[in-house]
């Protein structure tokens, strides 16, 4: 089974596409659209025989493929004879041949022939006149019989003959509907429904055309969704591995069984209801735990190591082993299930209402009962409404961690199992590597002090690193960058961990022997470290920034921001902290200014856009950059 956070992820990849290609069609059909407005007559690619109207709807031969007139070069024309026989016969042949794709076509009426040339727009008007090919006598249907109009002649009933020989173009009602109104939007879906592909005035207007209605983006859509919905079903089916239960249990429904005002009067009614509070409280928390027992074991168990007591690491100062032995207990609370600890609790306050109950008998059997009753009266004790707000809220607390476990297994393992790797590695890195690395540096001539000194810089940066941890799990697991965020998040924290290793193992020493004999060596070797870890940073941001852009909540980006801000500062403060500590006096208090300004300048202005923010990471690097550079000068 596919892991649940990464089908999250996937499935909020593809909803950005789908959001990319609904934007990019909602702006090209606009552009369509407004193009069509503009635009009467339109031709098509591949459908060259026909040419169509736009203000009417009607089809009509395009002149350039239809025989309009005869082909014999002394009669021209269609002859009137036989109530035009020769138009007839045309007309017939024409629908069986299924001209244009069509086989509906006929004569037009004397008013549709006059609006096809009454604006002389259309393409086979010549000149400043009606006429269509210079031709001015056209055949036309007039009161259901065929006949001649001349075009020079306005308006369209005008010049109207039944014995005039003529020139013949057909139209079509082939789109035409009842409703026919003429809208852009109703003429886009004609083109598109009948796989026609106008020709715009405008080309770029034909290309986004054929972009968005040809190659079929709306096809690429479905496609998206189609594998949207096979996501979900395999989430589903990951879902019902496990019941998954909101949290179902409401406190205050309990208050409407007691009368609480009698029971704050009495501590005998007082102590008898938090008897039977107890017992109603344990019977919720046991079935809720019996419906959930498989996952509350898998977690109990996978926890254990969890409430094992911290060992510290006597090559770990008492601040680093505090801070692991902190970061473990935190864990403890967050990632058991805690379903026993409320058991303990409510187990917990029925021991006092049964010890309340054996003080009462105890003092009934005795000789100084009225003392000790008043005595026994006095006891503070909580509300009883406090007392159910308390314990339901604890119940509420443990259902809502249960669930989360259930809806984010694989995620909560994979803390434990990091939890794990962190910790043994950061005791392995003080005691092995740092060792192993004073070993390497003396046997390279380094002195004992100067290995030293170099162990605890590497020391302090992986500090820092670790000090990332335990804030990233703790936003993950209220709620959080579940969508697989968290998770990459914490793998590029561990590569820039494994990239300072490398630095110190392999770098450190070489540029130490690069400013041995140089004046001011040690702010040289500074200036060469900071420059090291700044392209450290650079890594990191790039990446960073497509987990940060992947988010899609606000919140969520300017976590990840603030959450690395540590690493973004740290060559700068590597350089401050060298000139505060020996009082370096040849780098200008403007260029030290220049470098606070750029420590504290704020990118959480360009979350709103990755090119911006792009931009203003490499920005940051830039000025970083030759701010070294000025500084070089000075030695």
């Amino acid at each position: 089974m596919e892991n649940l956070n990464i089908l999250i992820k996937r499935k909020n990849e593809l909803n950005r596409t789908i959001q990319e290609i609904d934007m990019l069609a909602a702006e090209s059909t606009a552009k369509v659209l407004d193009a069509i407005d503009r635009q009467r007559w339109f031709f098509f690619d591949e459908t060259s025989q026909i040419i169509f109207d736009r203000e009417t709807g009607l089809i009509w031969a395009n002149l350039d493929h239809f025989p309009w007139k005869k082909d014999d070069e002394e009669q021209l024309v269609y002859s009137d004879e036989n109530d035009y026989k020769e138009v007839t016969e045309l007309l017939e042949e024409m629908n069986y041949q299924n001209f244009g794709g069509y086989g509906s076509w006929k004569i037009p009426t004397h008013i549709e022939l006059w609006k096809l040339v009454e604006d002389k727009s259309f393409p086979f008007c010549e000149g400043n006149n009606w006429n269509i090919r210079k031709r001015c006598y056209w055949c036309v249907s007039y009161k259901n019989n065929i006949a001649s109009k001349d075009l020079d002649d306005s308006p369209a009933d005008a010049d109207i003959k039944s014995n005039h020989s003529v020139f013949v173009i057909p139209c079509s009602h082939e789109f035409i509907t009842e409703n026919f109104s003429g809208t852009s939007k109703e003429i886009l879906e004609i083109f598109d429904k009948n796989n026609l592909i106008p020709k715009f005035d405008d080309e770029e207007i034909s290309k986004i055309y054929r972009k968005i209605f040809v190659e079929k983006v709306m096809a690429r859509r479905q496609a998206v969704l189609n594998q949207i919905l096979e996501i979900d079903q395999k989430i589903e089916e990951i879902e019902n591995e496990e019941p998954i239960t909101t949290v179902n249990f409401d406190y205050k429904d309990l208050l409407e069984k007691f009368n609480i005002a009698e029971i704050e009067k009495s501590p005998i009614k007082y102590y008898k209801a938090v008897f039977d509070l107890s017992y109603d409280l344990s019977k919720v928390i046991y079935e809720y735990a019996y419906t959930h027992k498989k996952i509350i074991s898998e977690f109990t168990n996978a926890a254990m190591k969890l409430d094992n007591q911290y060992v510290e690491c006597d090559k770990l100062t008492a601040e680093e082993n505090s801070f692991l032995e902190e970061r473990q207990k935190f864990l403890a609370r967050h990632l058991k299930p805690g379903i026993e600890e409320v058991s303990k609790q409510i187990s917990a306050v029925k021991a006092q209402a049964e010890d309340f109950n054996a003080r009462i008998e105890k003092i009934n059997n005795g000789s100084n009962s009225i003392k000790e009753f008043a005595e026994l009266e006095k006891e503070p004790r909580v509300s009883f409404e406090f007392l159910i707000e308390n314990l339901g809220n604890l119940i509420i607390d443990a259902q809502k961690r249960v669930d989360f476990f259930i809806a984010h297994k694989n995620f909560v393992a994979e803390i434990m199992n990091q939890w794990e790797i962190w910790s043994e590695d950061y005791k392995s890195f003080g005691t092995n590597l740092c060792e192993d690395f004073m070993r390497i540096c003396q046997k390279d001539g380094i002195d004992k002090n100067l290995s030293q000194k170099w162990a605890g810089e590497w020391r302090n940066k992986r500090f820092i690193i670790e000090e990332r941890f335990l804030p990233l799990i703790e936003y993950c697991l209220f709620g959080n960058l579940l969508d697989g965020n968290g998770a990459e998040a914490l793998k590029l924290l561990q590569v820039y961990k494994e990239d300072i290793d490398k630095f110190y193992l392999n770098d450190r020493k070489n540029i130490h022997k690069k400013f041995f004999s140089a004046s001011d060596s040690g702010f040289r070797e500074q200036l060469e470290i900071g420059s090291a870890i700044r392209r450290f940073n650079a890594k990191f941001h790039h990446e960073l920034k497509k987990i940060i852009f992947d988010c899609r909540r606000e919140d969520e980006k300017h976590f990840l921001l603030i959450w690395a801000r540590p690493f973004s500062t740290m060559p700068i403060d590597i350089i401050m902290n060298f000139v505060s500590e020996k009082n370096f006096e040849k780098v200008p208090p403007k260029i030290l200014r220049q470098f606070e300004e750029l420590r504290n300048r704020n990118l959480t202005d360009y979350l709103s856009d990755s090119q911006a923010y792009t931009a203003a990471i490499e920005k940051y690097k830039n000025d970083f950059d030759n701010l070294i550079k000025e500084v070089q000068k000075f030695f």
